[in-house]
């Protein structure tokens, strides 16, 4: 005889009426969660917790804005190591296109599954293929959508370019944003560092620099040792003297300089 244990799968319920009069219609919460404590009592499923979203006001009509379901919103959350989600039918989840497309995707990125009681045969994993191509379309519009607030981040930061603004970003050593980040200022402390490397620039070389300020003990913005590397990046880097440079193009920007065009130029003249 078998004494082995068999561990018990591990599923979460949800229930929902979608709509106040649904629940006049067979539809109701307690149906649906006896349906589901019936349905794990018979194969042997713990049921770990139903979830619920009860019924919207018919003001607002039957809409299946997931986001309004706190419900389905802690579910889709509380996902992990118990992956597998049981309702009395798939419109209990979702009654759209897009509804049905982000929950499959969330559910199947974990690889669990979706058991519709009404509905013995439906699989998450179907290899029909007019889902094949609606997933297809779904994941064309995302990346549709993802590019056009990319256009919008890019067409942005190139307006702020052109006004003298800085895009966005990390500043350089020696500035700061303004606490509603709108703005750069001079960071005064950081400033003296800069000009003094500048200063020593005249006659050192970029590992020399970085030898003494690292000897005095100063760090870098990321609260790093000082190297060549990072020296020479300052030492031609333009926005010390007011210049913003977005594409490739030079702007003269709003912010102050640290360093006048006449050390500029007797480094780099």
């Amino acid at each position: 005889m078998d004494n082995m244990n068999t561990e018990k799968k591990r599923v979460y319920g949800y229930i929902r009426v979608s709509t106040e009069t649904q629940a006049e219609h067979g539809f109701g919460l307690d149906t649906q969660r006896n349906a589901i404590i019936k349905y794990c009592n018979e194969n042997n499923f713990e049921l770990v917790k139903i979830f619920s979203d009860e019924g919207i006001s018919g003001a607002m009509g039957d809409n299946d804005d997931i986001s309004k379901r706190q419900g389905l919103c802690d579910l889709l959350d509380t996902l992990n190591g118990t992956n597998t989600i049981i309702v009395l039918n798939k419109s209990r989840l979702w009654r759209d296109d897009a509804a049905r497309v982000y929950i499959s995707r969330k559910v199947r990125s974990l690889k669990g599954e979706i058991i519709s009681i009404e509905e013995p045969r439906y699989s998450l994993y179907s290899k029909d293929p007019q889902e094949f191509i609606f997933n297809s379309m779904m994941e064309m519009l995302d990346q549709y959508d993802r590019l056009c607030i990319n256009m919008k981040l890019a067409k942005g930061r190139a307006t702020k370019a052109r006004k003298g603004n800085k895009p966005a970003g990390r500043l350089p050593y020696g500035y700061d944003y303004t606490l509603d980040g709108k703005s750069v200022i001079i960071n005064k402390k950081e400033a003296k560092i800069v000009k003094m490397i500048f200063e020593l620039a005249k006659y050192k070389s970029y590992q020399k620099i970085a030898n003494i300020l690292n000897s005095e003990g100063y760090k870098t913005k990321q609260n790093n040792k000082w190297c060549k590397a990072t020296i020479a990046k300052m030492i031609n880097n333009d926005f010390y003297i007011g210049i913003v440079t977005h594409a490739g193009e030079k702007i003269i920007g709003n912010h102050k300089n640290i360093i006048s065009k006449d050390i500029w130029n007797k480094i780099h003249g």
